[in-house]
């Protein structure tokens, strides 16, 4: 959203930036492999790709906002997949 304002003595708010990409797929990789409910937060919109991989191999992931909530299945909790995933 793009809002124009004039002169102003002060001026309040709240703005929340996008994290960065590479922690961010790390900590959603640990997520995946824990086991348990994980949240990792201020997630950029990049790391779809890496969400459907990680989906692909079966690991539940659901977006709130700018949040993922991971339910992590563990060090042997991937399935195999029939297709080659794609991993570009």
């Amino acid at each position: 959203m793009e809002q124009t304002i004039g002169p102003a003595r002060k001026l309040t708010g709240e703005v929340l930036v996008p994290g960065e990409l590479e922690p961010a797929e790390k900590n959603l990789v640990l997520a995946t492999l824990a086991s348990g409910e994980s949240h990792v937060q201020n997630v950029p919109p990049t790391i779809e790709p890496l969400m459907v991989v990680l989906k692909t191999l079966g690991a539940e992931i659901r977006r709130q906002k700018n949040d993922l909530i991971v339910q992590g299945k563990g060090l042997r909790g991937f399935q195999a997949h029939e297709k080659r995933v794609d991993l570009d």
